[in-house]
């Protein structure tokens, strides 16, 4: 599966003040036939984007800025607004364009360069997004946001301990900013810090006490350690809805002496295709499926897709040998796990933690 839970990101956000400010401003020195045009606009993007109608907003801050009698500043405002709109409707390369308009007319636009550096870590170029939040915090060093954004950035390239670092910032600045705890937890657990991860999705579940995502870290953070009855509690969320948590739930209780297979076939009967990936692990555990079948499913796809199933077929079917017993079966799957998984992918990470309680 995808590597350790997925980070969050924080939304492309308008400086919605400045903007208002500048508008006032505009409104009280322009003549009449300017405040019956370009601010209007510009006030009408605004109100748009407030209400997350992007296309309207784009609509209306594109007219203002073709009126071309909007001062320098405001126009740098309203570029950086509608690339924050491009951004919410996913045109990210016209939101690059804005937001490298906006700092070409205001190379001070603290807010236009974290942006940017957004859409550049999207875009997966994390060099680059780091670059403008570099600078974005020597504007403001008191950016929690910035920080954050860089840790992900740096974590992106598993550079996990200036991410660390950086989410440690972002806390300090805000001490409920739940994204930066979650993401934190993250890159401990990438580090093999286990109890700094819980010590964190457990910071991260008390803001926000639905966050599946927490849940599922924890977690797998709690099946490294061998706490399987925790992290079949943990499991628990979401296992009806996603077949990888209905597998790893199914896993810890059968790890913790609760082998029933009932729940996952309840957790994955009606919504998940046993022919489509990780339809066939799933198959396996419910006895409709040989490790021979699971091996030659795995096998399907492009290269990507073989090399990544064939890795996950090696830990579960060690797991499925660990279940039955058969401990010299699932030292050989797991060691394959282990040489086969890219790094950070969960099953790497749990074979390696299984191979030395077995080897014990």
């Amino acid at each position: 599966m995808a590597p350790i839970g997925a980070r969050k990101r924080h939304s492309t956000r308008i400086d919605g003040a400045v903007l208002r400010l500048l508008l006032l401003l505009l409104m009280l020195i322009a003549p009449a036939e300017l405040r019956a045009g370009s601010v209007e606009d510009a006030e009408a993007g605004r109100t748009a984007a407030h209400r997350r109608d992007w296309k309207e907003a784009i609509r209306l801050y594109t007219a203002a800025l073709d009126r071309g009698d909007l001062p320098q500043e405001s126009r740098a405002s309203a570029h950086n607004s509608r690339g924050i709109a491009y951004a919410r409707s996913g045109q990210n390369d016209n939101a690059l364009v804005d937001f490298n308009a906006a700092i070409t007319l205001n190379g001070r636009y603290q807010n236009a360069y974290v942006n940017r550096g957004d859409i550049f870590q999207w875009k997966g170029q994390y060099e680059k997004a780091i670059a403008d939040y570099d600078v974005a915090l020597q504007l403001r060093a008191s950016d929690e946001v910035a920080y954050y954004d860089r840790g992900n950035s740096y974590a992106a390239l598993g550079k996990h301990q200036k991410a660390i670092a950086d989410y440690d910032a972002a806390i300090r600045l805000d001490a409920k900013y739940q994204p930066a705890y979650f993401n934190r937890a993250n890159s401990y657990q990438a580090l093999g810090s286990y109890r700094e991860a819980l010590a964190d999705y457990n910071a991260a579940l008390k803001l926000k006490s639905d966050d599946l995502g927490a849940y599922g870290g924890r977690g797998y953070v709690n099946f490294y350690l061998g706490r399987y009855g925790a992290a079949a509690e943990d499991f628990q969320h979401g296992a009806g809805d996603e077949p990888y948590r209905a597998i790893w739930r199914y896993l810890a209780r059968a790890r913790a002496g609760q082998n029933d297979t009932r729940e996952l076939a309840v957790n994955t009967v009606v919504k998940e295709n046993r022919a489509v990936w990780p339809g066939p692990i799933i198959a396996l555990y419910l006895g409709q499926m040989t490790p021979a079948q699971v091996l030659a499913a795995a096998g399907r796809g492009d290269e990507k897709k073989q090399r990544e199933q064939g890795c996950e077929a090696s830990f579960y079917l060690g797991e499925y040998a660990l279940i039955r017993v058969e401990v010299p079966d699932a030292q050989r799957y797991l060691r394959k796990a282990l040489e086969t998984c890219p790094n950070g992918f969960v099953e790497r990470i749990a074979a390696e933690s299984e191979l030395k309680r077995v080897s014990k």
